[in-house]
């Protein structure tokens, strides 16, 4: 969750503005020292692929459902599972509301956030046009959800009695669809395969504004930077599912997306920034409506592993995704513009740099995820449910466009049948923590660092209605 994928993202250009400004006031001018930015803001984005809980007993269960998906949310785990369902479905409604908050440990006034995330809609056709061994299936699903709204500020005194105050103020999204059209095949009593082609769209969005002042006995240095940032992108991938039942108790899933085809790429960015350090001051603008930007998807590939009696199932699956490698994520022909003010009655001076792009270094990652279930009834009228998700972070080492967050999820829940209607409900609960991260500017040049604390608490739930 750093500031995002575009040119502000991760402030990359307030970044390379900032220092442009810094270099360019003569020493002598600076009374105290004018502004050095060595760091990204505070603005974060998270490229997790384990965000968001999905389908309507999955996600209760941690989202371990690749050898036993049977439901409409079968599109998204493993499309072989649309065979295996009992009868036709409608998921009307599956998603979750969610209390987040980053904190960052050193700043005050720390900001929440509360969403309600719709996270799927599915329909499931069992006999499909007629036919007992096949099934048919459409789903639109939330593959990543994430907002960060941040208003705090953070005060420092130096040993010689300087006052430094630094306030940020960012608000960042990252969101991602999949929509999966596709049927699943039951080939034998063992055997079941299944196939969707699916869209992606993917969006992220970022606003954030960094000031900055020391105030000395000698003088006052003071920054600001204010940057917008938003992309769009969308791709066309294809999924293969099967499902293999060993023994009447033991069942194996094994699942392949592909990281698919781009088929849109926008974005657009700006950037202002001032700066002032005794008389002299300087500001950066930058502004680009038509950016070009990339944005690549991994290769999935998904395995697990059940056990279903007559009234407890439990399942472990694992989810790999491979690294989409190191690429800049956006490009703009636009120069960053910096016109400096030595304070000394002379002439300004207007220059201009090449903008630099944030940098996307996005690594293999293998997430755990165990979960299962207990029928309450022996009429599977009602069930409890549980689950145990990791969902590491893909972000490299050379990863300017995005943070590093490791999360843990843990759910809870239960689901029940009336009629025609299945319903769920239950709890989520997720945590991680990032590295000790630079935030910027200070106005004498100084590291202000901090970790991030990333939690949320969910009230997951579905209603889908059988026919």
């Amino acid at each position: 969750m750093s500031v995002g994928i575009l040119t502000g993202f991760r402030a990359v250009t307030s970044l390379m503005a900032i220092l442009a400004i810094a270099a360019a006031i003569p020493a002598a001018a600076q009374t105290p020292p004018a502004p050095v930015v060595t760091s990204p803001s505070a603005g974060l984005l998270l490229p997790n692929y384990n965000s968001v809980p999905v389908g309507e007993a999955a996600a209760l269960e941690g989202g371990a459902f690749v050898a036993r998906a049977n439901d409409t949310s079968a599109g998204f785990y493993n499309p072989a599972g649309l065979a295996l369902a009992e009868q036709s479905a409608i998921s009307g409604t599956a998603g979750a509301y969610q209390i987040g908050s980053v904190s960052p440990e050193a700043l005050t006034n720390v900001k929440g956030t509360f969403q309600q995330i719709p996270a799927m809609f599915g329909v499931l056709v069992h006999n499909f046009l007629g036919r007992p061994s096949w099934a048919a299936g459409f789903t639109v699903t939330r593959a990543a959800a994430w907002e960060q709204v941040l208003d705090s500020e953070g005060i420092r005194s130096t040993a010689s009695g300087a006052i430094n105050r630094l306030r940020v103020s960012t608000n960042a999204t990252y969101d991602s669809w999949l929509g999966s059209l596709g049927v699943g095949y039951q080939h034998s009593d063992r055997l079941r395969v299944g196939a969707t082609v699916d869209g992606q769209y993917t969006s992220a969005s970022r606003r954030q504004s960094v000031t900055s002042q020391l105030i000395s006995p000698t003088g006052l240095s003071a920054m600001s930077v204010g940057t917008l940032s938003n992309m769009d992108t969308s791709h066309l991938r294809a999924t293969l599912g099967v499902q293999f039942r060993v023994a009447p108790e033991f069942h194996l899933g094994a699942v392949v997306r592909t990281p698919g085809l781009g088929i849109t790429a926008s974005g657009a960015s700006s950037l202002e920034g001032l700066v002032r350090a005794g008389a002299a001051g300087a500001v950066s603008e930058f502004f680009e409506p038509n950016a070009s930007v990339e944005y690549r998807l991994p290769f999935q590939f998904n395995t697990g592993a059940a056990w279903v009696g007559t009234r407890a199932q439990v399942e472990a699956d694992v989810f790999i995704y491979s690294g989409t490698g190191q690429y800049t994520a956006v490009e703009s022909g636009e120069p960053v513009t910096v016109v400096v003010d030595p304070g000394s009655g002379g002439a300004v001076t207007m220059s201009q740099s090449p903008y630099v792009g944030a940098r996307v270094d996005l690594r293999t990652v293998a997430n755990l995820a165990v979960g299962g279930r207990y029928q309450l009834m022996r009429d599977r009228t009602w069930a409890l449910h549980g689950g145990y998700a990791t969902d590491r972070s893909p972000v490299g080492e050379t990863d300017t466009a995005f943070t590093k967050v490791n999360l843990q999820h843990v759910t809870v829940g239960m689901s029940g049948r009336a009629g025609v209607f299945l319903g769920s409900v239950g709890f989520r609960y997720s945590s991680g923590r990032t590295d000790s991260l630079a935030l910027g500017p200070m106005a004498d040049g100084s590291v202000f660092d901090t970790t991030f604390k990333v939690s949320s608490y969910g009230l997951v739930y579905s209603l889908a209605l059988l026919f």
